[in-house]
């Protein structure tokens, strides 16, 4: 738990500090939240605190989270997430697909990002399966009026295929590898958004 909230705070201030580029929005910063800190009372005030420290605006944080997390002690995580997310903080399913979630539940958690995990992604390289499901995720993201970002992006490909199946973001080495602070503010001062590309209305 000290480790998960250290990561929080370094994590935001640094982020505070990402420049806007061209017109453009400073990048948004996510974090994995963990079962622990999901759970632990108070979370909403403490990640407020974190943001008011720090100096980054609400809506440049995404929390992320694994479906098996939001499965454990449902109510009372649901209250936790609607907290956060009348804050202004962005919530993510991450690696959907592999956890044990129902279609319904998509509708129960105030999420408003789906991350589709990158094994269905590999799968893109001419396997039907694959691309039906990763269509599915798009569609299903577009229904719901979520964000949806393709995780695992290697190849140029990868990237045209989510692009024309209509993610909103993509995330992965194609785009670039993890990077230390100081690298990943150069590159958000070249780019804009650093670890994920955002498509335009066009699918540009």
């Amino acid at each position: 738990m000290p480790l998960d909230r250290w990561t929080l705070r370094a994590a935001a201030r640094e982020a505070a500090g990402w420049p806007s580029v061209a017109g453009r929005a400073a990048p948004a910063l996510g974090v994995n939240l963990t079962a622990a800190q999901l759970h632990l009372p108070g979370l909403a005030d403490e990640v407020r605190g974190v943001l008011e420290n720090s100096g980054l605006p609400p809506e440049r944080l995404t929390l992320e989270l694994t479906e098996n997390v939001l499965m454990n002690d449902r109510a009372a995580t649901v209250d936790t997430l609607r907290t956060l997310r009348a804050s202004g903080v962005g919530l993510a399913l991450d690696d959907f697909g592999t956890g044990s979630s129902s279609l319904g539940s998509l509708r129960q958690f105030p999420i408003n990002a789906l991350k589709v995990d990158r094994s269905p992604i590999a799968d893109l390289n001419g396997d039907r399966t694959g691309t039906a499901l990763v269509r599915a995720v798009a569609e299903l993201g577009q229904a719901l009026d979520l964000i949806t970002v393709a995780e695992g992006i290697e190849t140029a490909r990868q990237y045209a295929q989510v692009r024309k199946l209509g993610f909103t973001l993509a995330q992965g080495f194609y785009i670039s590898p993890p990077l230390d602070a100081g690298a990943a503010r150069v590159l958000a001062q070249q780019t804009g958004p650093l670890v994920y590309t955002e498509f335009d209305a066009a699918g540009n």
